[in-house]
């Protein structure tokens, strides 16, 4: 059932008969087990056999969606465009008010969210928390002090490192251990991080259950070509010393694409002086940034070395989405989507001779070569990591605690 959460009092569930425990039905394995790569003989053989299978995968995406709806649940996930997710789940989100200027500079761009988050929490069966948004980490810093919510929660789409910083490194474990009693489910995006999440941020590692992360492509439509040049992108834990070195003085012409309100975009610009080849483009908009992905012959995604999450899940995904080889540092995130010479390709972290070396083997595949690992990251992007199939698996993960629970904070 569909909630709009911020006009009316949540309504009433439609419960299951006794007994029923909102049981799955069959076809939602094809949510936990999509199908392998089948090999194809053309690009339109290709889309049509992800057709078909993007067919099961919505039947399952609909019953998930059908059982979860028979119960209350609140979200501030941003899947409010999926059509079951709508049925299913009673969506919060931002809303314009006259704080908005005051707190966007915080990461915050409406308080009144955190408000309206603890008043459906109270009268909620199952809270689905944003792991990476800032109004849902200041209400899990509240949850030990909110008596009156003691409904089970789920942080999904969770991707911390810990602080290094003093300070920040105390609040961000004061967040979890307020969280943790009231929390039945911790999702990241990568099994290694289940051991890192353990340790670093104290839950309990039966609570650890990765969900990978996806493509963000819906809306978007581009012929894919494979031109001449390498394209990154993006400034979150980014390494671009790396791949900028490993560019400097070969045949290769970098095109980078980075916010130019970060510092990351001014790093860059300092690295690339000098090296004509290195392109630093502060101004690409998100439409523009997502067709150089599909018009590129690689896309390049250099991870700082040593780090304790994932990162860059979803830009390695979508420039896989559209056929391209991506070759990305040998890191937690990108070991999850990336098998090494078979849908792309991975290069030790802080080598630039490693970097130049693979992007120019890469550069020059012949057109048989690359289109059999194109084909296979095509295949893996949108079958085994699309967003629909990451909207319903998060369904099948709350559903798991609905079963237990017919009172808010039973399973808590």
């Amino acid at each position: 059932m569909h909630l709009d959460i911020d006009n009316q009092p949540l309504s009433p569930p439609r419960r299951p008969p006794p007994g029923a425990g909102g049981a799955l039905a069959p076809d939602t394995d094809a949510v936990d087990a999509p199908p392998d790569f089948p090999g194809a003989a053309t690009w339109d053989a290709l889309r049509r056999a992800i057709d078909e299978a993007l067919v099961v995968q919505e039947r399952a995406f609909s019953a998930l969606a059908d059982a979860v709806a028979r119960h209350r649940v609140v979200s501030t996930l941003p899947l409010g465009s999926f059509d079951h997710w709508q049925r299913a789940v009673g969506v919060l989100a931002p809303r314009r008010n006259w704080l908005n200027p005051l707190t966007r500079p915080f990461d915050v761009p409406d308080i009144g969210l955190l408000f309206r988050l603890i008043r459906a929490a109270r009268e909620a069966d199952l809270v689905l928390l944003t792991g990476g948004e800032r109004v849902d980490l200041f209400y899990a810093l509240l949850l030990r002090w909110l008596g009156s919510v003691r409904t089970p929660h789920i942080f999904a789409d969770a991707h911390w490192s810990p602080r290094r910083n003093w300070l920040t490194g105390w609040i961000q474990r004061q967040i979890h251990r307020s969280a943790a009693p009231k929390m039945v489910e911790v999702q990241p995006h990568s099994e290694e991080e289940v051991a890192l999440y353990a340790r670093n941020f104290g839950y309990r590692d039966e609570l650890i259950r990765p969900i990978p992360w996806s493509t963000s492509l819906t809306g978007h439509s581009v012929e894919p070509e494979r031109g001449d040049y390498v394209v990154s992108g993006g400034y979150s834990h980014r390494d671009y010393a790396t791949l900028i070195a490993a560019c400097r003085d070969a045949p290769i012409e970098l095109r980078l694409g980075i916010p130019a309100r970060s510092e990351v975009a001014r790093e860059a610009r300092a690295l690339a002086r000098g090296i004509p080849n290195v392109q630093v483009h502060r101004h690409w908009s998100n439409a523009e940034f997502i067709d150089q992905q599909a018009r590129c012959g690689v896309f390049a995604l250099p991870i700082t070395p040593g780090l304790q999450r994932s990162t860059g899940d979803q830009t390695i995904l979508n420039a896989m989405a559209w056929g391209k080889v991506v070759v990305a540092t040998d890191s937690i995130g990108s070991r999850v989507y990336i098998r090494d010479g078979e849908n792309g390709f991975l290069v030790r972290e802080s080598d630039p001779a490693h970097w130049r070396e693979v992007l120019q083997r890469v550069m020059t595949l012949d057109e048989t070569a690359y289109t059999r690992i194109g084909m296979c990251a095509m295949w893996d992007a949108r079958v085994r990591f699309g967003e629909r199939l990451r909207a319903a698996r998060t369904l099948k993960a709350a559903l798991r605690h609905l079963d237990r629970s017919d009172t808010p904070g039973q399973a808590a």
